[in-house]
């Protein structure tokens, strides 16, 4: 059994939480108790007025019609959150498995992907008016497993399995039909670009993807073009702690560096198809983290030093027009390691060592 969760368009800043009506219906029809066997491990499984269920708890057949399942507030599932429930047929106990799914709506329409009748899993479309759900058969040798859907100047891009092509980045204009769908080569042959991670910036399309050394890059998609861009900087990797953030009219990026295996801190311009990086330990490591917008500057965590003398962890700033990052505690007597910089009551705080314990620390605007 596969339901659908309908989550916004993609993006990298978590929104509050969804809740997804499943309608499950009672297997036997009989009233026989339900039983919980596994919870989800993102969300939870609420009834409808909002009471939590718990592992092992029982269930009529109504009430399991009545569960809901809520995102607690994370992005995109991408299709990995499951739940299970058992309950006896007259001869043995049986099992099922309720697998969440990623959905994006586009143009009047709900796109997920699913399963359907123990096919691999295949692009499936819903319209309004109480249509039913059509089947997208993307010309693959085998299921397509469609992923990581997003909405981008009217069309939705998501990534897909090819007969020949591998993993690539597929485009669906509104109300088309399978044969209409545009595959777009990334990474031209029979290896995966595998997009992800899909967000704008200005009028373009951007996203992760692997190149040709099978490293994770970020890449831009102009608006109207069916040609992306490789963005470069010294060959960054994109690493799974990629965060991006608008400031000062560019994008800033974090990275991994391969000349020092560290997170740095990247800016792309508008127009640009180079990063350029922010150096903050010049010729060692900068580890870079919690990206931040407070009082018109960038801040962050990075490393104050690397090796023998430790590897503490402070908070920098970078002003409008800078490339100098500032590190923002020096005054602050036994400062060691700080916490991720957050914005509270008007104020930028974070966590630090000092001379006696773990305290608070915040900056006025």
């Amino acid at each position: 059994m596969t339901v659908s969760l309908i989550t916004p368009t993609r993006t990298f800043a978590a929104p509050s939480g969804h809740i997804l009506e499943m309608d499950l219906a009672d297997p036997m029809a009989d009233g026989d108790m339900i039983t919980i066997m596994g919870l989800p491990e993102f969300g939870y499984i609420t009834r409808s007025d909002g009471t939590l269920i718990q592992m092992g708890q029982t269930l009529t057949g109504a009430e399991l019609a009545d569960l809901v399942y809520e995102t607690a507030g994370r992005r995109d599932l991408n299709g990995i959150d499951t739940f299970s429930y058992s309950y006896f047929d007259g001869t043995s106990t049986q099992m099922e498995a309720v697998t969440v799914g990623t959905v994006s709506r586009e143009e009047g329409a709900v796109y997920y992907a699913a399963s359907v009748d123990g096919t691999p899993r295949e692009l499936i479309r819903i319209k309004g008016g109480g249509a039913a759900p059509e089947v997208i058969k993307l010309p693959t040798n085998f299921g397509s497993n469609p992923t990581d859907f997003f909405e981008f100047d009217g069309e939705l891009y998501f990534a897909a399995a090819t007969s020949t092509m591998g993993i690539e980045l597929h485009k669906l204009k509104p109300n088309a039909t399978a044969s209409d769908v545009q595959v777009i080569d990334v990474l031209p042959g029979s290896t995966s670009s595998a997009p992800e991670d899909f967000f704008t910036f200005g009028d373009d399309l951007f996203f992760v993807g692997r190149d040709s050394s099978f490293m994770r890059q970020l890449y831009r998609l102009d608006r109207g073009s069916e040609t992306p861009t490789e963005i470069t900087s010294g060959r960054q990797i994109v690493s799974s702690l990629f965060e991006t953030i608008e400031f000062d009219g560019a994008l800033f990026f974090t990275a991994e560096d391969p000349s020092d295996f560290s997170q740095s801190l990247y800016r792309l311009d508008a127009v640009a198809t180079t990063a350029t990086k922010i150096d903050v330990l010049p010729g060692d490591r900068d580890q870079v983290s919690g990206l931040t917008l407070f009082d018109g500057k960038l801040y962050f965590n990075a490393l104050e030093s690397f090796g023998a003398a430790g590897t503490n962890v402070e908070v920098y700033s970078l002003g409008a027009g800078s490339t100098t990052p500032q590190k923002v505690n020096a005054y602050l007597t036994g400062q060691t390691t700080a916490g991720t910089p957050f914005v509270f009551d008007g104020d930028l705080w974070f966590t630090g060592d000092s001379d006696d314990g773990r305290d608070f620390y915040y900056l006025d605007a």
